[in-house]
């Protein structure tokens, strides 16, 4: 029988075996900072867990018990939640379920890599489910499943866990850290002097995605499918939010607003006094804050749900008020129904009336009579509708697509699709 390795030993034979069965991962792998845990095995957590920081926490007592291929899966496994970003993707969800469902996800993939993976190893075959599918499949699948039935059991033919306490390496799964969204108690900090930054940690991620296409390319059915279909994603660029877009977009419109910088001789500075009147004394302009007026118009027609007319507004709302910006707000569906000067956008809700169809040009010809006349003109709509065939004079416009509506309603103006 051959000696067990020290814990050094194991971790430094698990990551050759990793690195060897998916090469395309050492970039990550190389970054993550191996850091021992003494303890760290107990509870949901099977004695390695991955941070969002680039940590890499492991039990000594825990891997010393493991196989090399065993270790190389656990670890290519925790390398995978870093990969598949789901501690981004959790926002609103039990962090226990989640992580579950991401082990669902990930163990399949693991063992189409030759790897194995100790304990009782969650499944998707647990609940019932098929290999292949997302998380939030399965995070969903058990939700429904679980209510009122406890946590489903692990199915990988393996023997359960005993009664009691279990040995380090041999417990149950679903408690991965941070980087999994559901961190272990103690874990390092982004203070910590060996935390990754967050850029590091992406730009591993997109070393990795490329790095495994290349492999696909030269090495045809190596690659699960699962990690293939997801590497483009991983390049892709970054699609940004709505609400920075909206943002700025009117703070383009009217960038000029802030501050009083406009010179006028048509009244009299207020400092005029301190150097006198009459010949021989210089006449100062008094500096004048220009105004831009904003309006705010929510299509009310029966077609606009509440929920996303909510949304838009309030995010509307902050980007006024960033502004320090008046708002003319008006309800139109195929006429206008109000049309008045709010000083906050929670005033605007005594004033929703419509439900009929949808028309764009009456609420632009109301403006263009407006005094004073709006230079913004926030457009809140699911995009069906009629607008005029050309922009009006002196309003530029900004179309916030609520829903699942992608169509611009006219070729002017700007646009933002709202996808929450």
């Amino acid at each position: 029988m051959a000696p067990r390795l020290t814990p050094d030993e194991a971790m430094s034979a698990g990551r050759a075996a990793a690195r060897k069965s998916a090469p395309y991962f050492a970039p990550l792998i190389l970054l993550l900072v191996m850091r021992a845990v003494p303890g760290l095995a107990s509870g949901d957590c099977l004695g390695m867990a991955v941070t969002v920081t680039g940590f890499l926490l492991y039990d000594p007592d825990a891997i010393v018990r493991w196989t090399t291929k065993q270790l190389a899966g656990v670890l290519i496994h925790e390398v995978l939640h870093i990969w598949l970003r789901h501690f981004a993707r959790m926002t609103g969800l039990d962090p226990d379920a989640w992580n579950r469902a991401c082990d669902r996800a990930i163990n399949p993939i693991v063992l189409k890599l030759g790897l194995d993976l100790p304990g009782d190893y969650l499944m998707p075959r647990d609940i019932g489910m098929p290999d292949g599918l997302s998380a939030i499949d399965y995070y969903e699948a058990e939700q429904k499943r679980g209510k009122g039935k406890g946590q489903p059991q692990p199915g990988n033919g393996k023997p359960q866990a005993g009664q009691g306490q279990p040995k380090p390496g041999e417990g149950r799964w679903g408690k991965c850290g941070s980087g999994a969204g559901n961190p272990v108690p103690g874990e390092p900090t982004k203070d910590d002097p060996q935390a990754r930054a967050s850029g590091s940690v992406e730009r591993a991620t997109k070393q990795a995605a490329e790095a495994l296409n290349d492999y696909a390319a030269k090495h045809a059915g190596r690659v699960p499918g699962e990690l293939a279909r997801h590497a483009p994603a991983v390049l892709a660029p970054p699609k940004v939010p709505w609400q920075r877009k909206l943002a700025t977009i009117v703070r383009r419109a009217v960038q000029w607003r802030p501050g009083a910088h406009v010179a006028r001789y048509d009244g009299m500075n207020r400092r005029q006094g301190g150097i006198g009147y009459g010949l021989g004394r210089p006449i100062l302009a008094r500096l004048r804050e220009p105004v831009c007026n904003v309006a705010v118009v929510l299509d009310t027609s029966g077609s606009m749900g509440s929920a996303e007319l909510g949304l838009a507004m309030r995010e509307t709302r902050g980007v006024l008020k960033a502004l320090h910006a008046d708002v003319t707000f008006v309800a139109c569906d195929t006429r206008v129904h109000s049309m008045e000067r709010i000083h906050r956008v929670e005033e605007a809700a005594k004033l929703l009336k419509g439900g009929g169809g949808t028309s764009f040009a009456p609420a632009f010809e109301a403006l263009a009579k407006a005094q004073p006349k709006p230079e913004v003109v926030i457009f809140l709509t699911d995009g069906y509708g009629d607008a005029p065939e050309t922009q009006p004079a002196g309003m530029t416009t900004i179309w916030v697509l609520v829903g699942s509506c992608t169509r611009k309603p006219c070729s002017w103006g700007d646009s933002i699709e709202v996808k929450d």
